[in-house]
């Protein structure tokens, strides 16, 4: 009977484990090539969710928006391992599949801004910015749909959450758009940020900045803070005892010379 009640009890833990080990394993994220990354999910809804680094801000189009100026959007990595969900970012998966891609906007002067991934050149016979190569093939300039910024996640971590909001699709994705926490406001050009580098971001979209670039220099001060401080004296000092004495030296040898004595020195 003990036996049996012994085998029961390690059935059940080896069933919670079960249970415990793929939840673990769903929040680690990916490069579109396999290899780990410290990026953070930014969703933490059991589903598959894109990952940020932890000092971007994840936004609801599965990109990240930078906190370093000139504010640049990125694609990061995704808690699927073979990036087959329609959950993880499909914008710059074949370039730089070993880490994060960048986001380079081309063109922001018209309504539809339009973006490459990495790199840029310049056309060498009209003068004009092209996108550069990915897998030895020049890429085609791609739109980026608008996103909202995720709180609660990444340089977002201590910002409240507030009501669900729907993000738009990303283009030329055919998966459901993702609903997530966002931040609310009554004017919907409020909340989306801009498409991108190079058009102005909207109101949210500077609060949540802010708010992240608060939090990193609270953070930075509180590190400088914990660090011992070493006080030592302008000048060194010897200290004096009570009965006055400076202490005592010994003066350096001193050897006279032979000096030769004149005739009046001798005979005086």
């Amino acid at each position: 009977m003990g036996s049996w009640s012994l085998l029961g009890g390690l059935a059940l833990q080896l069933s919670l484990l079960c249970l415990i080990v793929p939840t673990r394993a769903a929040n680690k994220c990916y490069y579109p090539n396999g290899d780990e990354s410290t990026d953070t999910p930014c969703f933490f809804d059991g589903d598959i969710s894109h990952c940020c680094a932890s000092s971007a801000i994840c936004l609801t189009n599965k990109l990240c928006l930078s906190l370093d100026e000139p504010y640049h959007l990125s694609r990061g990595s995704c808690t699927d391992l073979d990036w087959r969900s329609g959950n993880c970012p499909t914008i710059c998966k074949d370039a730089q599949q070993s880490s994060g891609a960048a986001v380079v906007p081309l063109n922001t002067t018209g309504p539809d801004p339009t973006f490459c991934c990495n790199s840029l050149f310049t056309n060498t016979t009209s003068g004009d910015l092209i996108c550069g190569y990915v897998k030895g093939s020049p890429q085609t300039p791609f739109m980026v749909a608008n996103g909202t910024a995720i709180p609660g996640v990444a340089a977002l971590s201590n910002l409240v959450k507030g009501s669900s909001n729907t993000s738009s699709p990303v283009a030329n994705d055919t998966s459901t758009p993702r609903t997530g926490s966002s931040i609310t406001s009554n004017n919907s050009n409020d909340v989306a940020i801009g498409a991108g580098v190079g058009v102005p971001l909207g109101v949210i979209a500077l609060l949540s900045i802010g708010w992240a670039l608060w939090e990193r220099r609270k953070r930075k001060r509180a590190s400088l803070l914990a660090q011992p401080v070493h006080m030592e004296p302008l000048h060194p000092y010897q200290p004096v005892t009570n009965d006055r004495n400076f202490g005592v030296s010994e003066l350096g040898a001193y050897t006279a010379k032979p000096a030769e004595l004149n005739q009046n020195q001798l005979r005086g």
